[in-house]
């Protein structure tokens, strides 16, 4: 049986994908704010 909970490896996988996520998506929330100012 797998045992509960994250890996390391899947652990980092996770932040890694969060981590690319923020950058993709502050640039364009920064500029809505912005435009919206």
């Amino acid at each position: 049986m797998r045992q509960n909970g994250f890996t390391l490896i899947e652990w980092i996988m996770v932040v890694a994908t969060i981590l690319i996520i923020l950058a993709l998506f502050i640039p364009a929330i920064i500029n809505n704010a912005d435009f919206f100012q």
